[in-house]
C-alpha cells in the first residue's frame, strides 16, 4: 500500500474538518530545522514520509516546505497522542497543557492550526495513535514508504521497538532516521546502535544529534 492510499483508507484528511483555527503561528520545537532534513529530501527525494512524535508540526512543516523547494509532490503521516507522554504527565502544567478539553486534544489543535495556516492540510496528515499501535497497523496494511523520521520516546526499549517496527515499512532503497542521537539520551544512542547491529546496517551519525540507516 502507497502513503496516498493509507491516507485515503484511513479518511486522514478528514481529521482536519472542524479544526480550530488561532490567530497566531507557534511551531515551537527542538533541531526541526537540522540540516538532516534537508539530505534526505535532496539526496533521496522521497515522496511519502512517516513521521513518529510531532508535537506542534514543526519539523513536519519544515520537511513539507523542503518537499515544494525541491519539487516533489510528497505526503507527510504524522503519527503522536498529542497527550505528552509518561516524563511530562506527573506535572500539573503538563497535565493543563496536554489532556483534552471539550473532546479534543489541545496541542493537536495546535498542530492542525499550524498546517492549516501554513496551507499543508493537504500534505501533512495526523494519525492520532501511539507509535507502538500506529506503526503495526501500518505494517499491517503493508505500507511502505520512502522515509521515516523517529522523534517518539527516547527510552531505550521503546525506541528500539519503534526502529523494528517502523524498519518494516521503509521501502528497500529508502532511509529510516531519528532524533536525539547525543550524549544527553543515552537510550537513544544504545537502542540505535543495538537495532543498527541487529539488520547489518551501518549508521551515520550527524552533528547535533541525529541518525539515519538505509534499508
Amino acid at each position: 500500500m502507497d502513503l496516498t492510499t493509507f491516507i485515503d483508507e484511513l479518511r486522514l484528511a478528514e481529521m482536519y474538518d472542524g479544526a480550530i483555527l488561532r490567530s497566531d503561528l507557534d511551531l515551537q520545537g527542538w533541531g526541526s530545522t537540522h540540516p538532516v532534513f534537508e539530505h534526505v529530501v535532496s539526496e533521496y527525494r522521497p515522496t511519502s514520509i512517516v513521521e513518529v512524535g510531532s508535537w506542534k508540526g514543526a519539523s513536519a512543516s519544515h520537511m513539507a516546505g523542503l518537499l515544494r523547494q525541491y519539487d516533489l509532490a510528497g505526503k507527510i503521516v504524522c503519527v503522536d497522542t498529542w497527550m505528552g507522554d509518561a516524563n511530562t504527565w506527573p506535572t500539573k502544567e503538563a497535565r493543563e497543557q496536554f489532556f483534552p478539553r471539550g473532546g479534543s486534544l489541545p496541542i493537536l489543535q495546535r498542530f492542525m492550526s499550524n498546517m492549516i495556516t501554513q496551507d499543508l492540510h493537504k500534505t501533512v496528515f495526523p494519525l492520532v495513535a501511539t507509535s507502538h499501535y500506529g506503526g503495526r497497523a501500518m505494517v499491517r496494511l503493508g505500507l511502505q514508504v520512502d522515509a521515516v523520521y523517529l522523534d517518539a520516546s527516547h527510552e531505550e526499549e521503546d525506541l528500539y521497538a519503534d526502529l523494528k517496527i517502523y524498519w518494516d515499512i521503509v521501502r528497500p532503497g529508502g532511509v529510516l532516521f531519528g532524533d536525539d542521537y547525543a550524549e544527553g539520551w543515552p537510550g537513544v544512542i544504545k537502542a540505535a546502535n543495538r537495532f543498527a547491529a541487529d539488520v547489518g546496517k551501518a549508521i551515520y551519525h550527524f552533528a547535533e544529534g541525529k541518525f539515519l540507516l538505509r534499508k
